[in-house]
């Protein structure tokens, strides 16, 4: 018994180990089932996965590609040139490769007894070439060229037969070397160096990393740019080899004067990298020569565009930036008064922010706007200069800590004596700041109000009483029903357009951002040329809603407060260029093309006539001109009212460019419009042409455009 037993083992090792033979026998077989999937293809079987070495033999040129495990126990692996040159392969470039062979299909098999006539294109084969898979290896050719289809050529595989294959597949195995040699030259990543020294013919830098984002300068250890190092690393990620150079052709191309590249990476057991770049790379004028001198040498042509960033100064790389962190990196601020009184903190939640402190509370709506605004000025604002660290002393008024996500240190910036000094802490830096900026860093639970000058609940109340005293635009407009009536300058109308739109634009006044709690001196109001009020009868009774303003703070911005309120604000440029214009009535120049009769035009001794619809013009659009000329009458409203009281010599009124009467009829009776243009005049930046109109004592603004009809049709 027990000899049947060792007996029966003894055929089941037998039995697996002839399985084994077999299944190694098998993987360097083509099964029926592969054969059966690919009836169409050069290959009858093709196994991905496997394929581990390639050799292509073109001419004198022999490409050799394997598979090389990568170190490490993840099974990864990559490309190998071996031969012509021993490289890394482009990963991409014999992925493609390896799909073309895949999908390598037969446009048609030849019939064994027609070989004679094309055996001559492989006796000296254009490519013979080795697809290896493991266990299972092809050895193919490529012929002469077949007949049809266009480009297509003879493709012999041993022991399968000989097809047809399309021009794709042709030009895909006739490709040299240079195909599959890596494209990257630039050896290092900049997330690898621990330094970076650049040379060039004006100068260069050189930088040394201060943590994941930040770098030195060496010259004056002031911290470079974060955005100006974006450019520098883009430049090197540019500077990939379109085309490869020999040693000696590189050698000669480059010129006296390349930039140098000094890498140095953070691995001390790494050789540092050095490239060298210059020269107008032969036969591609777009493309500049690199050659990289070490860790290995290449020699190839990348885009020219690669030597603008590396062309950048040591003093163009100043970071002239508060803080390096960018808006969306800042995970936690805080501000606080030095010494320690006001502070302010906040931290980032989701897509909204907490108040740690003074308060410990949710922001919500405009608050959280208003936070993101803050922290967007703060990390991009920039300093008008930047001065290396000095001994000298530094009273700090507040100071501000940034964390930035994934930094191990927070980030500090320190406000001085005044509102345009602050010391960054990195490095010491002194910056010179735009007053306006140097505000932001004080600790201020206003700056986080809501955009709103006034109460919403005043949105309903009626207006009864307009102010203006702006710019020597003084003006006082009272409200009766829904009638405007201009009580100062007297002897003019209100404008109800314009009048409508400055009662809107107080009524609904927002805040750009709020800087300070109260008036310290500095905002301009002591001197203030500008304010306005409006007063508006709501259910609590009479309101007076006023806006003083300062001096402008940023361009198109300027510091503000109400009347009733000390904290001051930013106002935007339209609510401060509102209470600077005339109200005055802007509707004399209109005319209702159905009242016209005619349009007298006259520009000194030349004088036309034109119909109108009331002066028995059979259809005012048959006559073109008639037609142009009402249409423009129609919306012939002044755009601005440039000044009261008589003409002034420059505004080109001694000599009209045009004189235009237009006579109306109503059934009040007959009645004129008459007006002049002067000349054309840039106006807050919009080019306007000057007007009077008879019955106004002033000076109106007109749009070009407006007027062109007019002036063209005498």
């Amino acid at each position: 018994m027990k000899l049947r037993q060792q007996a029966a083992s003894l055929f089941v090792i037998v039995l697996a180990g002839f399985g084994v033979v077999a299944l190694v026998v098998d993987r360097g077989k083509v099964t029926d089932s592969e054969r059966q999937e690919r009836l169409h293809d050069v290959f009858p079987a093709y196994r991905r996965g496997d394929i581990d070495a390639i050799e292509l033999v073109q001419g004198a040129t022999t490409i050799k590609l394997q598979r090389h495990p990568d170190p490490g126990d993840a099974g990864e692996s990559h490309w190998q040139m071996t031969s012509p040159a021993d490289e890394r392969a482009d990963p991409a470039a014999v992925d493609r490769f390896i799909g073309d062979l895949e999908f390598a299909g037969a446009i048609r098999k030849v019939d064994p007894a027609a070989m004679a006539d094309i055996a001559r294109g492989f006796e000296a084969p254009r490519v013979r070439g080795t697809l290896s898979m493991k266990t299972l290896v092809y050895h193919f050719a490529l012929g002469g060229p077949a007949p049809m289809p266009e480009g297509a050529a003879y493709f012999r595989v041993d022991g399968e037969g000989t097809f047809v294959v399309s021009k794709d597949f042709v030009t895909s195995l006739e490709n040299g070397p240079d195909m599959y040699r890596e494209r990257t030259v630039v050896p290092y990543l900049s997330l690898d160096l621990r330094g970076l020294e650049v040379k060039t013919p004006d100068g260069g830098f050189t930088v040394t990393r201060a943590d994941d984002v930040a770098f030195k300068l060496s010259d004056h250890g002031l911290r470079a740019s974060r955005d100006g190092m974006d450019k520098v690393w883009g430049a090197l990620a540019e500077a990939r080899a379109e085309t490869f150079l020999s040693d000696d052709a590189a050698n000669a191309a480059i010129g006296a004067s390349p930039i140098r590249v000094l890498m140095i990476p953070k691995d001390a057991s790494k050789p540092n990298g050095e490239l060298l770049l210059g020269g107008v790379c032969p036969g591609h004028a777009d493309d500049v020569v690199l050659v990289r001198v070490s860790p290995t040498r290449k020699s190839a042509c990348v885009p020219k565009g690669a030597l603008d960033g590396l062309r950048l100064t040591a003093s163009a790389l100043v970071d002239r930036r508060l803080f390096i962190a960018r808006p969306d990196e800042v995970e936690e601020i805080a501000f606080e008064s030095v010494p320690v009184g006001s502070t302010l903190e906040l931290a980032r939640k989701g897509r909204g922010w907490h108040e740690r402190k003074p308060a410990d509370r949710e922001l919500e709506g405009a608050e959280i706007d208003l936070a993101n605004d803050l922290v967007t000025k703060l990390t991009r604002g920039d300093a008008t200069s930047v001065d290396p660290a000095t001994d000298a002393p530094f009273a700090a008024r507040a100071r501000v800590r940034v964390k930035r996500a994934g930094a191990d240190t927070d980030e500090i910036v320190e406000l001085g004596p005044t509102y345009d000094l602050a010391r960054r802490a990195f490095d010491g830096a002194r910056l010179h700041v735009p007053t306006a900026l140097g505000r932001r860093l004080l600790p201020s639970e206003t700056s986080l109000r809501g955009r709103s000058v006034f109460p919403d609940g005043l949105a309903a109340a009626k207006p009864s009483l307009l102010t203006t005293d702006c710019d020597g635009v003084r003006q006082s407009i009272t409200r009766t029903g829904d009638a405007w009536t201009m009580r100062e300058p007297r002897d003019f109308a209100a404008d109800p357009l314009a009048t409508a739109d400055l009662v809107g634009l107080v009524k609904n006044a927002q805040a750009e951002s709020w800087v300070a709690d109260k008036d310290d001196g500095t905002f301009g109001f002591t001197e203030s040329t500008c304010r306005v009020e409006l007063d508006a009868i709501g259910e609590a009774g009479k309101k007076t809603l006023g806006i003083l303003f300062g001096k402008e703070a940023e361009p198109g911005t300027f510091y503000a407060r109400t009347t009733s309120d000390a904290a001051v604000f930013l106002a935007p440029h339209a609510l401060r260029e509102g209470p600077a214009n005339w109200l005055i009535d802007r509707g004399p120049f209109r005319a209702d093309p159905s009242s016209v009769v005619e349009v007298v035009l006259s520009r000194g001794a030349a004088r036309t006539v034109l119909p109108g619809r009331r002066g028995g013009a059979k259809d005012a659009a048959g006559n073109e001109v008639a037609s142009k000329i009402l249409e423009a009458l129609q919306v012939m409203r002044p755009d601005a009212v440039i000044h009261l009281g008589p003409p002034r010599a420059d505004e080109g009124f001694a000599s009209p460019t045009l004189d235009v009467r237009v006579k109306l009829a109503s059934d009040a009776g007959p009645r004129e419009i008459h007006f002049v243009f002067g000349d054309t005049a840039r106006v807050n930046r919009e080019r306007l042409v000057y007007a009077r109109v008879d019955g106004v004592d002033a000076t109106y603004g007109i749009a070009r455009d407006r007027v062109v009809a007019l002036v063209e049709a005498l």
